[in-house]
C-alpha cells in the first residue's frame, strides 16, 4: 500500500477545486488505484469508524451489502467494480474527518489533512476511470458519496459542489431514479428501495443547493412519481426478499424516517423558493397560505423530532437524535424567512405585512438558539471526543441568515427610533431587544471560534459587532420624537441589481425581496455602514463584478 505519511499540507491559499471536474492527471489502473489505499488495519479502523460511529443520519449506502462487500474485497480485490472502490475512498475521507476535527491521531496517516484530500481525489479518480457517464450499478451512490467529500472541502465554493449534484441528478435520470422502481418489472425489491433513499437524497440536497445558492433547482415535482422510500431497517432489507418487510412505526427514530420528514420540509421549502424566485408577482395570499402548509407540515412530525428546549441539552439526549432534530426544525425555520424575508422592511411603513416581519424575526431569533444548542454538543466516537463540526458546517448558511435578518431587523428599530430610553415603557419589546442581541453576541463568538471562518463568517462577524455598537448607543441616547437616523445602518444595493441604496423607507416587498442571486446565495440583504466591515457578502473572487462596490 502506498505510504502518504509524509506528503506536504496542501496550500491553504489554493483554490479549492472539486477533482472530478478540475484534475488533469492521468487515469491509473484498477491495481494502481487499490495500491493507494492504505494499510487494511487503518482502512478497518475508518470504515468501523464510519458505519458504526458516524453522526451522518442517512446515506444512500446500505451497510450491511457493503460490508459483505468489503469482506470479499480483501479476500478477493479484483472483484468489486470501481464505483465500489470510489465508496470506500469517500468513507476513507468522512471518517478522516473525524481525527482531523479531534486533533486525535490515528497509526498509519499521521497528517490526515492532506490524506483527506488525496483520498478524495482517488474516489473522483475511480469515477473518472470507470467513465461515470455510462449508466451502471453504484454509480449513482458513489457519485453522491464523492460529492459530500468535497462539498465538506470546499466550504465557502459550494458552487462547485453543486455542479458534481448536477451530474449526479443528469446521471440519476438518465438511469431512471425519478420514476418509481413499481414501473420496472426487473428492478427487485431490494434495488428498488436503494434506489428511493438515493432519489429522495438528490431531491433535498436540489432544493438545498438551490435554496442556498438562489439558483433554480433541477427536479421538477412534476417529472418525478418516485415515492417515499419504505422505513425498513438496514438489517431487514436483504438482497433476496421478494416482499417488503414490516414497516417500522415513524415514531420511533429511524434515519429512514428523518430521510422522508425531511423530504416532505425540503418540497415545502422548493414552492417556496419556486415562487419567491419567479418572475410573476407573489400575492400576499400565496404567502400565508405557503406559510400555512409549513405549520400543517410541522404538525406531522413525529414527536422525537420534536426539537429540544431553548439552550437546553440534557446528558441522556442521543446527540444523533437531537442533530435531526434541530436540523428538521432549522429547515422549516430557514423556509419561513426565505417566504417573508421581502415584507421585513415594507412592514415597517404597511402593517398589512406585519405578520411576515413577527415571522421572519421569530425564525431567525429560533435558528440561533438552535445554533447555541448544536455548537454544545460533542460526539465520542471510537475514544475520541468529537465536536459537532458536521452539523455547524451543514447549517453554517443558516447561521449567517438568520444573525443577518435580526441585524436588518435592530436596524429598522434604530432607524425609527424604536431602541431608545423610552422602551423602559415596554418592557417586554425590551426583553425581546436583549434576548436578540444576546443572540447576535453567542451567534459572532461561535463564528469566530471556529477552526477555519471563511471570509463570509468574518463579514458577518463584523456587521454583528457594527449592529451590537449602534444598538448599544441608541439605547442610551435621547432619539428625536421621529427617529433619529444618524446612528442607523445604511444598506448598500448596486443600482444595477436592486433598490437604491439605502432608502428603504419607501420601497414595497418587490423591491425588498433581495431576489438576486449573487446577494450572498440569493438570502440575504446587504448592509453597508463602515468601511471596515463590509460592503457586499459576496466575494470578490466569486463575484468579480461587485469588487467595485467595495
Amino acid at each position: 500500500m502506498q505510504d502518504i505519511s509524509h506528503e506536504p499540507s496542501f496550500a491553504s491559499g489554493g483554490t479549492l477545486r472539486p477533482s472530478l471536474l478540475f484534475e488533469t492527471s492521468r487515469n491509473r489502473s484498477y491495481e494502481e488505484l487499490v495500491n493507494c489505499l492504505p494499510a487494511k488495519p487503518v482502512v478497518d479502523r475508518l470504515v468501523n469508524l464510519f458505519v458504526h460511529g458516524s453522526d451522518i443520519p442517512t446515506l444512500p449506502i446500505h451497510f450491511p451489502v457493503f460490508l459483505k462487500d468489503y469482506q470479499l474485497f480483501w479476500d478477493k480485490p479484483g472483484r468489486v467494480s470501481l464505483p465500489w472502490l470510489s465508496v470506500l475512498f469517500s468513507i476513507i475521507t468522512l471518517s478522516l474527518q473525524y481525527f482531523l476535527r479531534s486533533g486525535s491521531a490515528i497509526e498509519g496517516i499521521p497528517y490526515p489533512e492532506p490524506a483527506c484530500r488525496k483520498f478524495a481525489s482517488k474516489a473522483a479518480e475511480c469515477l473518472r476511470t470507470f467513465d461515470y457517464a455510462k449508466p451502471a450499478p453504484r454509480t449513482v451512490e458513489a457519485m453522491i458519496m464523492y460529492m459530500l467529500c468535497e462539498h465538506i472541502w470546499l466550504g465557502e465554493y459550494r458552487f462547485r459542489a453543486s455542479l458534481i449534484l448536477s451530474l449526479t441528478i443528469r446521471l440519476a435520470m438518465r438511469a431512471g431514479y425519478h420514476r418509481d422502481p413499481s414501473h420496472y418489472s426487473q428492478i427487485s425489491i431490494f434495488e428498488g428501495e436503494v434506489r428511493r433513499r438515493s432519489w429522495s437524497y438528490l431531491v433535498q440536497l436540489d432544493i438545498l443547493f438551490a435554496s442556498y445558492l438562489g439558483l433554480p433547482r433541477h427536479i421538477s415535482d412534476r417529472r418525478t412519481d418516485t415515492a417515499l422510500p419504505s422505513n425498513i431497517a438496514d438489517e431487514d432489507l436483504q438482497l433476496d426478499i421478494t416482499s417488503l418487510p414490516p414497516l417500522r412505526n415513524p415514531e420511533e427514530p429511524s434515519a429512514i424516517s428523518f430521510l422522508n420528514y425531511r423530504e416532505q420540509l425540503c418540497k415545502i421549502l422548493g414552492q417556496i423558493t419556486d415562487c419567491t424566485t419567479s418572475f410573476e408577482d407573489l400575492p400576499y395570499e400565496k404567502v400565508l397560505g405557503l406559510d400555512q402548509a409549513l405549520d400543517r407540515q410541522i404538525d406531522v412530525r413525529p414527536a422525537w423530532l420534536d426539537p429540544p428546549p431553548r439552550f437546553e441539552l440534557r446528558v441522556m439526549d442521543d446527540p444523533t437524535t437531537t442533530n435531526q432534530a434541530i436540523e428538521g426544525d432549522i429547515l422549516a425555520q430557514r423556509a419561513r424567512i426565505i417566504l417573508h424575508r421581502r415584507f421585513l422592511v415594507p412592514a415597517h411603513a404597511n402593517s398589512q405585512y406585519l405578520p411576515s416581519r413577527i415571522k421572519c424575526v421569530a425564525a431567525a431569533a429560533r435558528i440561533l438558539q438552535h445554533q447555541t444548542t448544536v455548537s454544545q454538543i460533542s460526539f465520542n466516537i471510537d475514544g475520541m471526543s468529537v465536536p459537532n463540526w458536521r452539523a455547524l458546517s451543514l447549517m453554517h448558511e443558516d447561521f449567517l441568515l438568520a444573525s443577518i435578518i435580526l441585524c436588518l431587523h435592530i436596524d429598522q428599530d434604530i432607524r425609527h427610533g424604536r431602541i431608545s430610553r423610552r422602551l423602559e415603557e415596554f418592557p417586554s419589546e425590551d426583553a425581546e431587544l436583549q434576548e436578540h442581541l444576546g443572540l447576535l453576541r453567542s451567534c459572532r463568538k461561535i463564528l469566530l471560534d471556529a477552526d477555519k471562518p471563511n471570509r463570509d463568517a468574518q463579514r458577518a462577524a463584523q456587521v454583528i459587532e457594527v449592529v451590537l455598537l449602534k444598538a448599544s448607543g441608541a439605547r442610551n441616547a435621547n432619539l428625536d420624537k421621529d427617529g433619529d437616523t444618524k446612528g442607523a445602518i445604511t444598506g448598500v444595493c448596486p443600482a444595477s441589481l436592486g433598490p437604491g441604496p439605502a432608502d428603504f423607507e419607501s420601497v414595497g416587498p418587490e423591491d425588498a425581496s433581495f431576489g438576486d442571486p449573487y446577494w450572498f446565495g440569493n438570502q440575504v440583504p446587504m448592509f453597508s455602514d463602515l468601511d471596515h466591515a463590509f460592503a457586499s457578502f459576496p466575494s470578490d473572487e466569486q463575484f468579480p463584478f461587485l469588487a467595485g462596490f467595495e
